[in-house]
């Protein structure tokens, strides 16, 4: 993205920003993916992870990127917020291809302040883009282990 002294998350903002789906999706891969806990499933394609980026859009009362570090084929930002006047922190991992096409998202929400509040209105606004759950199955906090993949 953009180690190079600029603003952090200059280039990720710019990609949010950007108006349409098609402008959006041309950041990234075919097939792209965002992991992500407390959605409970992984996100897959452009669309869908755009609405999960908006919807957190609206529901912080504040943002900012702290920090930012990568390589031409991974990228980390450190964000804090806030959100219901309680701060919350993490990171957002970026994975790209051999064209710079971003093809994974990893976004890491710290285990403190108002998350579990932050993820069950963050499921409750884009509820159509997540996958359906299976019977009986438990959010894991930990791990991926056992998500569905996006194939």
């Amino acid at each position: 993205m953009d180690p190079t002294g600029h603003a952090p998350g200059r280039t990720w903002v710019e990609i949010l920003s950007r108006p349409t789906l098609k402008a959006f999706a041309m950041a990234f891969t075919a097939a792209p993916r965002l992991d992500a806990w407390i959605l409970g499933a992984p996100v897959c394609g452009p669309g869908p992870i755009r609405d999960v980026f908006q919807a957190t859009r609206g529901m912080y009362e504040r943002i900012a990127f702290t920090a930012e570090t990568g390589s031409p084929q991974r990228n980390c930002l450190a964000w804090q917020g806030q959100f219901q006047g309680l701060p919350l922190s993490g990171v957002t991992t970026f994975r790209f291809d051999d064209q710079g096409l971003i093809e994974r998202i990893g976004l890491k929400h710290d285990l403190s302040g108002p998350v579990f509040s932050f993820s069950v209105e963050l499921k409750r606004r884009i509820r159509p883009a997540l996958p359906a759950p299976a019977a009986g199955a438990e959010i894991q906090l930990t791990t991926f282990a056992g998500r569905p993949s996006c194939a």
